[in-house]
């Protein structure tokens, strides 16, 4: 009589080149001269292998280029300054020189027009009448 859930191999005559051929797992029931449950188990330890190393990769990659976007960040924003600060009348000076490559005599002549500048902004920013 067969129980609910028995499997049943039946036999067939071998082949000439079965020879490395292995006999299939059914369920939890072993085939006589097959190997037990070793190769699915192998076979998820490896796919657990690869998606944890996938996993690891992509993780690693997302962190890297996070640091390396704050990384491009300099603290005092684009021309160096510290964040919500304006640039000192020197500062906007250096810069004026790097970029427009002047002489000494260009840079005595608008450093007090730059001066003079941030003296009427700061008056303006301490000005509460106009908040």
């Amino acid at each position: 009589m067969r129980t609910r859930g028995a499997h049943f191999a039946t036999a067939r005559k071998p082949l000439d080149d079965d020879v490395d051929v292995e006999c299939a797992v059914h369920g939890r029931h072993r085939i006589p001269g097959g190997i037990a449950h070793a190769t699915s188990v192998q076979e998820r330890w490896t796919m657990k292998k690869h998606l944890l190393h996938a996993a690891v990769i992509f993780t690693v990659l997302a962190g890297s280029a996070a640091l390396y976007a704050q990384g491009q960040e300099q603290p005092g924003g684009q021309w160096g300054h510290g964040q919500g600060q304006p640039m000192t009348a020197d500062q906007r000076l250096q810069h004026m020189t790097k970029q427009l490559n002047l002489t000494d005599a260009q840079q005595q002549q608008i450093k007090p027009i730059l001066e003079n500048e941030a003296r009427q902004m700061q008056t303006l920013h301490e000005d509460s009448s106009l908040s």
